[in-house]
């Protein structure tokens, strides 16, 4: 996500990217300060953070391998 770009701003963009290219959002990841004090969020677009600190990053994973998709269920 571009650095001066919100965090609201970019999920608006990214939904309307998808419904432009037909895209079913499923869970998305969301990481914040993975240099620093970071976090890593694991669901539905609208159930994600409304505000975190930035850098920021947001993940539109395929399938997921079960060992990856059982680690980010706990988080």
């Amino acid at each position: 996500v571009d650095i001066g770009l919100s965090l609201e701003d970019a999920k608006k963009q990214l939904e309307q990217s998808a419904k432009n290219h037909k895209i079913k959002l499923e869970k998305i990841i969301l990481c914040s300060q993975l240099g620093a004090d970071g976090k890593i969020f694991y669901n539905t677009l609208d159930k994600l953070p409304k505000k975190i600190k930035p850098p920021y990053c947001l993940i539109l994973p395929s399938e997921l391998h079960f060992a990856e998709k059982e680690f980010l269920d706990k988080i």
